[in-house]
């Protein structure tokens, strides 16, 4: 299945498999990421449907059985460690922004639907 992980203005496409567990799919990030951050420095989060919190998902949880099925998103943070103290990053996805404003027909060379010929 193909997962999409985002974490700021960032969307990763990570191919995983429902049998797989957190750990192993954190690992594969930690690939796509080259090593940059361990897996143990990861953490992920999901939203399960209907629901509008974000669950954070414990390493030994299977995707299938936390109910992730393919094309879901996932949100990814870091551990942040400042000296002795540490802590987990805040989710944060800002929400989509379209590339270009929306444009009505005529200016972008389309036809006005109220001005169509019949």
């Amino acid at each position: 299945m193909l997962l999409l992980v985002k974490r700021h203005k960032t969307t990763y496409f990570v191919e995983a498999s429902q049998h797989d567990t957190v750990q192993k799919l954190k690992a594969r990030i930690s690939h796509i990421l080259n090593k940059e951050k361990e897996p143990k420095e990861l953490r992920l989060f999901f939203r399960p449907p209907k629901q509008t919190g974000l669950t954070p998902l414990e390493d030994a949880a299977v995707l299938e059985q936390v109910g992730v099925v393919d094309y879901d998103t996932l949100f990814l943070v870091y551990w942040i460690n400042d000296g002795a103290d540490g802590k987990w990053e805040t989710v944060d996805v800002p929400p989509f922004e379209p590339l270009h404003d929306d444009m009505d027909a005529t200016a972008a060379g389309g036809v006005d639907k109220g001005k169509a010929a019949a």
